[in-house]
């Protein structure tokens, strides 16, 4: 498009033709500057909904990474897969199911990514393991299954093993892997994630399950930006401005932990039903805050649950990069 409105202007047409080339060209430089927004759902173990896991050649076409659930490692860095749902007795039949997956054509032009989470919140975590053995074992891991990369979801007593990994995302992005964490968005995991984030290629914390409460200083918006945000009881409360208190959070993580805007995302629940608490969003509203809030990675926990609602997520987050 763009070579073809050069081609037009260079040959000095009419001032009427040459007006509609300033507007179409103008036109194509502002959709090429909206970055895309990933869809973003983890595969593969969902306890409620297990019976509504799909094969990965149907999962809705709106979603652009998918990530595996769950991985643990053992002392030596051997990784073990808890898979639920139509592969967990295929792991031959799942790898080649994402390698297909991602040769598929995105509805967007995005690209298609597959990792893999270590974590969750049944993961085992082995004391004294290296980075050495974690890399070692995660890399052969990646490679078996077609993948892209890891997603840290360390929970419980696990998470004081993030600084551990600094070594290891480091070593995994700098070969073009990708990396995200999915830290609940509490301070005490928070500040445990502190040395790991900025490293990450993005970071979407968890907005559910915690109550917005259970942010504090350096993580909660500033009184100018949210005037009394101990007082919030909903992720999804909103200024007048339009900005979610999440996306507030989401911006007070990235300011001090160092972190540029393009890696700033956020997870949700699916359903009321994948999550404990902090359960109930309302996908369209969301929709208008991620695009008010300029997040660029947004996913769900999880696909299965996804499904079960019609892929009302999947939806109404992909219809931002229409």
């Amino acid at each position: 498009k763009l070579q073809f409105l050069y081609l037009i202007a260079a040959s000095s047409p009419p001032p009427a033709t040459m007006s509609l080339c300033r507007a179409l060209l103008a036109a194509v430089l502002l959709h090429a500057c909206h970055a895309a927004v990933d869809v973003i759902g983890y595969y593969g173990n969902s306890g409620n909904a297990v019976g509504s896991i799909p094969t990965i050649d149907a999962i809705h076409e709106n979603y652009n990474v998918i990530i595996i659930t769950f991985a643990s490692l053992d002392a030596s860095g051997n990784v073990t897969l808890d898979l639920q749902g139509p592969y967990q007795k295929d792991l031959p039949g799942l790898a080649a199911a994402i390698g297909a997956w991602k040769q598929g054509a995105d509805p967007y032009g995005r690209k298609r990514s597959a990792l893999v989470s270590i974590g969750g919140q049944n993961g085992r975590w082995p004391g004294g393991i290296t980075p050495a053995a974690i890399e070692a074992g995660l890399g052969a891991f990646i490679k078996q299954f077609n993948l892209d990369g890891l997603d840290i979801d360390l929970e419980g007593g696990a998470v004081s093993a993030a600084t551990s990994l600094v070594p290891v995302i480091k070593s995994l992005t700098a070969q073009g892997m990708t990396v995200t964490a999915a830290v609940e968005a509490a301070q005490g995991p928070l500040n445990a994630y502190k040395s790991i984030l900025a490293a990450c290629t993005w970071v979407h914390p968890q907005f559910y399950n915690n109550p917005p409460n259970a942010v504090t200083t350096p993580y909660i918006p500033s009184d100018s930006v949210w005037p009394s945000p101990w007082t919030v009881s909903d992720w999804q409360a909103e200024r007048p401005s339009g900005l979610a208190f999440w996306a507030a959070v989401m911006n007070a993580i990235a300011k001090a932990d160092g972190l540029a805007d393009h890696q700033r995302g956020m997870l949700i629940p699916a359903s009321a039903s994948a999550a404990g608490s902090q359960n109930h969003y309302d996908v369209a509203k969301l929709a208008k805050e991620v695009k008010f809030a300029g997040i660029t990675h947004v996913g769900t926990w999880a696909i299965a649950y996804d499904n079960q609602k019609g892929w009302a997520f999947a939806k109404a987050i992909g219809a931002l990069n229409a």
